[in-house]
């Protein structure tokens, strides 16, 4: 691969950071602008909007009726089934601070692209194995782990209380605690990939020390 190619592919991949980083500025400027306006030290009215919750649904026995369409299945049951629950809270602070954790996530990702951007200029410029880019992905891990896990936390703390505050006619609400991991997995695994830049970076500046 020649250099101008190079160049013209990390052109390219620089400008789509960038647009996603500015994207993501406008949504996030968009949101704490919103977040002014509805918030409730102006006024005290109730939200249209309702916090929404993933949940899951124990049925009843008999509460949905499978009929088998062919011969292959002599009878079907369908015990639990997962779904979203949405609430309209009496109270707007509430809606608020959701909103508000929504905005936390979306400054965490601007920040993480930033440092995305700087990690594809240095590799333009032909040193993607310095100590400065080991941090940096490092960093990015660590940022990808922390939002998995807060991620779960939320969910299981909303999850639990929304199941608290109603009940459902000829079904069971249950926590939805299903998450297989595989973001908090590819944090870890962004974050052993920066400790491997970081000792590549050590040894080759040991190397070019002793030559």
């Amino acid at each position: 691969m020649s250099n101008r190619t190079r160049k013209h592919g990390g052109r390219w991949l620089v400008g789509l950071v960038q647009g996603l980083r500015g994207l993501c500025l406008l949504v996030g400027v968009a949101l704490a602008g919103y977040l002014l306006v509805i918030c409730p030290l102006w006024w005290n009215l109730p939200v249209d909007m309702g916090v929404s919750m993933p949940v899951r649904m124990a049925l009843d026995e008999g509460a949905v009726e499978l009929d088998p369409l062919g011969p292959a299945v002599t009878g079907a049951n369908l015990s639990r089934i997962s779904a979203e629950l949405e609430l309209v809270m009496a109270n707007p602070w509430w809606y608020w601070l959701f909103m508000l954790l929504i905005l936390a996530l979306v400054v965490l990702i601007f920040w993480v692209l930033r440092l995305l951007a700087a990690v594809v200029r240095d590799v333009m410029k032909g040193e993607p194995f310095t100590v400065a880019n080991a941090v940096r992905v490092r960093r990015i891990g660590l940022v990808s782990v922390g939002i998995a896990v807060f991620e779960s936390l939320v969910t299981l703390v909303l999850s639990s209380w929304g199941t608290s505050l109603v009940a459902a006619r000829g079904a069971t609400l249950v926590v939805d605690i299903t998450d297989d991991g595989s973001a908090f997995l590819l944090g870890w695994l962004i974050v052993v990939l920066g400790e491997a830049i970081r000792r590549g970076a050590v040894m080759a500046e040991e190397q070019a020390l002793t030559v």
